[in-house]
């Protein structure tokens, strides 16, 4: 019979595998929240919802649930949104619903988007960093 050769044992430091984990652990419990970007060529058209539940937008005299999806596809979530809308972001968005052309003056959108904005319930305007 041949003696077998079994080596001492080796320790291990699992420490720095196990704080990693942790973190990565912490991330996806509580992951950041999702960075938000204005779209190309627009002051505040945002490219997803990213500053909390958007807004019901149907709120709005004139915005029915099928426009308030066409609006989410143009990037409008909140009520601050359209409340900062100048000639040339209304001209824009209206562009933007063919079906719908000339009920964003019609309805007064900006104008009752600054009374809502000033709601409860209504996603706050992000600061600027």
């Amino acid at each position: 019979m041949r003696a077998v050769h079994v080596p001492p044992p080796q320790t291990v430091d699992l420490s720095p595998v196990l704080e990693r984990l942790g973190r990565l652990q912490s991330l996806l419990e509580n992951p950041p929240p999702p960075k938000v970007a204005v779209r190309e060529g627009s002051r505040n058209l945002l490219t997803h919802p990213g500053h909390g539940k958007p807004d019901d937008l149907t709120q709005i005299k004139g915005v029915a649930k099928v426009l308030a999806r066409k609006l989410h596809r143009v990037g409008v979530f909140y009520f601050w949104q359209i409340a900062e809308w100048s000639p040339e972001d209304v001209k824009y968005v209206d562009s933007q619903l063919a079906a719908y052309r000339g009920r964003i003056e019609r309805d007064e959108w900006v104008n009752q988007a600054n009374q809502l904005v000033a709601t409860s319930s209504a996603a706050h305007r992000p600061t600027k960093h």
